[in-house]
């Protein structure tokens, strides 16, 4: 949300956990989710120092619910602290304050989940950048990260060629970090389907797919202009997605449509259409035949 200092000073009681600094002629100010202090600098461009976004996948506990007791987290922070404070990361840093990214990376791997990073460099819709560049080129220099987001959502900005460069030009010292491109929609006002992750797995399990991330078994895509693509990824894995995209997934993706219609015609119209049904389950069965019945 965007936030006005007049709506600050009407709501007195909430708790933004702001320190505001030379905002004389700033017209409003960012408020990230677990976003801490925010300032404007000498370079005339608002950076938010927040924490930035950090997902967590197949974690067998909420990381969120964690920071609950109050208490033990803090203490936490406070070891992250020291510890940082005798590493070799950027000058720029506040380790008090990186101390919370890498709680939640920690957390993440404590609860047996991939963490993954999203959008470096993410210019947000003033054209500015949004959160810390230190911090994320920090993470991704020397966290223990799985996987870093290439290609964003395009109505905010986080296709900008910075966003993968940043990736791909900052490699992690513990591992490759698995590409990964998404709509990032968190409503329903977003682009949906022209960003989207291939992960290559041994079979259709969850472990497998988590195993497949860590292993940096992903290729990120861009749908671009003209059925063209983009493609983040192994060379290997790209010139594989980019086989499947040109001669397996058009015929595929059509019989799936059909399937999808004639499931829901005979939902709305309570009507059977098994017949139907089959003769496209049998094309879709051929067609993967095709390619793979022998391998």
């Amino acid at each position: 949300m965007k936030i006005t200092p007049n709506v600050v000073a009407q709501n007195s009681t909430v708790k933004y956990k702001l320190s505001l600094k030379n905002t004389d002629n700033i017209a409003s100010v960012e408020v990230l989710s677990r976003g801490d202090y925010y300032h404007k600098d000498s370079l005339d461009f608002i950076i938010a120092l927040g924490n930035g976004h950090i997902l967590s996948i197949h974690a067998n506990k909420s990381i969120e619910d964690q920071r609950k007791d109050t208490e033990k987290y803090e203490a936490e922070l406070q070891h992250i602290t020291q510890a940082l404070k005798n590493k070799d990361i950027d000058k720029n840093i506040d380790p008090s304050h990186y101390a919370k990214n890498i709680w939640v990376i920690n957390k993440i791997k404590e609860a047996e989940g991939v963490a993954i990073l999203a959008h470096p460099n993410w210019v947000y819709r003033d054209g500015k950048y949004h959160l810390h560049q230190a911090f994320y080129k920090e993470m991704l220099k020397s966290s223990h990260l799985d996987g870093v987001e290439v290609f964003g959502e395009e109505k905010i900005k986080e296709h900008n060629n910075m966003t993968h460069l940043t990736a791909l030009q900052t490699p992690n010292k513990h591992k490759y970090l698995a590409p990964f491109a998404n709509s990032d929609a968190h409503d329903s006002d977003h682009e949906v389907g022209e960003r989207f992750t291939i992960v290559f797995v041994k079979e259709k399990s969850a472990s497998s797919i988590i195993t497949a991330i860590k292993g940096g078994l992903t290729c990120a895509i861009f749908k671009r202009e003209n059925d063209e693509h983009q493609f983040i990824g192994k060379d290997a894995l790209a010139q594989y997605v980019y086989f499947l995209i040109k001669e397996y997934y058009p015929k595929h993706t059509s019989l799936k449509s059909r399937l999808a219609k004639l499931y829901f015609d005979q939902l709305i119209n309570d009507e059977k259409f098994d017949r139907k049904i089959q003769i496209v389950k049998q094309r879709l069965e051929s067609h993967t035949n095709n390619f793979w019945a022998n391998t």
